[in-house]
């Protein structure tokens, strides 16, 4: 496909859709997206509009792109989550790391390890352990798992994960700070208990 006036497009889809011709600007947006994967801008006009429509295949088709964005800014966090709840309210099933990329597990282990979400968290982080363990982002996806449980004072538990993340990813570029938090998380636990 052509590289298409960004601006050109934008209006001719905004022009389709002003005429209610829902799937034509669809149609735009998408191209638009393919070619500007993190514009949130267009994701915010794609979003809404197949939230509403029925099949859910067009729904089914943003969520997967979102969930393939690999970000850590606060902006795409809330998207990703905002994202899961009516991705999850939609289709009403179970997390199945298996209907999922690699790359779609590490983004929602990540986000969704952030939030309340620990069930659907501990699932995938089973998943990765066993499944990827081998993948290149299985280290620093552990260490960020690491962190988020010390941010919750689950303290006895990321010790746990540390001492893990340290044995089996002795090479990785991680072990160097999973061994100072381990330190930093074991100095926190003994300050913490009676004399």
């Amino acid at each position: 496909m052509a590289n298409l006036d960004y601006q050109n497009t934008l209006d001719k889809a905004l022009s389709q859709l002003r005429a209610l011709e829902i799937d034509k600007a669809l149609e735009l947006f998408y191209q638009l997206l393919q070619q500007n994967p993190f514009d949130f801008a267009i994701i915010d006009r794609i979003y809404p509009l197949e939230l509403k429509k029925k099949p859910s295949d067009g729904f089914n088709k943003i969520c997967q792109h979102i969930f393939s964005l690999e970000s850590k800014s606060q902006q795409f966090h809330q998207l990703i989550i905002a994202t899961w709840v009516d991705f999850k309210n939609k289709f009403e099933r179970p997390l199945n790391p298996n209907d999922f990329s690699d790359q779609q597990v590490f983004n929602l282990f990540f986000h969704l390890g952030q939030t309340g979400y620990s069930s659907e968290s501990e699932k995938l982080k089973e998943h990765i352990t066993h499944l990827l363990a081998e993948h290149k982002q299985t280290p620093q996806a552990l260490y960020y798992y690491s962190e988020q449980l010390v941010d919750k004072k689950k303290l006895l538990q990321a010790i746990k994960e540390l001492e893990y993340l340290i044995i089996y990813y002795a090479e990785a570029a991680t072990t160097i700070p999973a061994e100072k938090l381990l330190q930093q998380v074991r100095a926190r636990l003994r300050s913490s208990q009676p004399a």
